[in-house]
């Protein structure tokens, strides 16, 4: 459907929003089912940019011990310095297309009787987007999906990086272009094509409306090369290799939209239908 309205617009993206943001930054980023790719259907990729970035701005970094704060640090100052070190080479090796929209540097601004935080191991949660003016074509998301560190490299930390997609077809390439594939989830409230699209995409399971839930029952592993470790759960020789997980997103009256959510985070979007997607290890 078309959209009639910026407010409605924005009352169906707004929980989408919420939703990247938590596959995303969960746990601080170090999961390995983390969403860290998004891609967007190109007509509206600059809102939901944009919204994703007010959204990471409120986060607050700080003692994990207190409520008030939103994320904690990276494990090891090794981990740190790996994670400066692929964003410095993600921008620099494509600084024409992407640009951090917010933050994207380690995190030494405590004060006050927090001070001694300075000395730990603080990354921000940053953002990372194809640039807004001038969104690339098709054949250039193609090549930076495939070769960028950003797209390729499991971080497990707060960066999240973003692309727009043209059609369907190039979202499942691209989705499917990782060495990753432990889980995906998708967002929209045409639940039969959300079902239907999923056996396109190698990932070993597939959340729709949903991510980071699954019955301790239920097998876990992934279906492509670098995720995990087989398949988890005495159950899984029983049950299919992929297993789907489905909540109701209520309909908006003008759209119906989805996301998907992969492993490395990938999300897209699309006027009809809504996704995030992304290839986690």
């Amino acid at each position: 459907g078309s959209v009639q309205s910026k407010e409605e617009l924005d009352g169906y993206l707004n929980p989408i929003v919420n939703g990247a943001v938590f596959a995303a930054f969960i746990a601080s980023g170090q999961t390995s089912k983390e969403g860290t790719r998004i891609m967007v259907k190109e007509p509206i990729y600059n809102e939901f940019v944009r919204k994703l970035v007010d959204k990471t701005k409120v986060f607050r970094m700080g003692d994990p011990e207190n409520m008030d704060m939103s994320t904690g640090p990276v494990i090891t100052e090794k981990q740190l310095h790996y994670i400066e070190r692929k964003v410095d080479e993600g921008i620099q090796s494509d600084p024409d297309t992407l640009q951090i929209l917010c933050r994207g540097k380690r995190c030494t601004g405590f004060e006050g009787e927090d001070a001694h935080l300075n000395e730990g191991n603080w990354y921000e949660p940053t953002v990372v987007a194809a640039r807004l003016e001038a969104p690339p074509d098709e054949g250039s998301i193609d090549r930076l999906q495939s070769s960028d560190v950003l797209f390729q490299s499991e971080l497990f930390s707060l960066v999240v990086a973003l692309v727009p997609f043209h059609s369907l077809t190039q979202a499942v390439r691209l989705a499917n272009g990782t060495l990753y594939g432990l889980g995906c989830s998708i967002w929209t409230s045409d639940l039969s094509r959300a079902h239907r699209t999923p056996d396109a995409v190698h990932a070993g399971i597939v959340w729709i409306n949903d991510h980071h839930k699954n019955h301790p029952s239920s097998p876990w592993g992934s279906l492509t090369k670098a995720s995990g470790v087989r398949t988890e759960s005495m159950r899984a020789r029983s049950t299919p290799r992929r297993r789907a997980w489905c909540s109701i997103l209520a309909r908006s009256r003008a759209t119906g939209f989805g996301i998907w959510t992969l492993n490395t985070i990938i999300s897209v979007i699309d006027v009809s239908f809504l996704w995030t997607c992304g290839c986690l290890g």
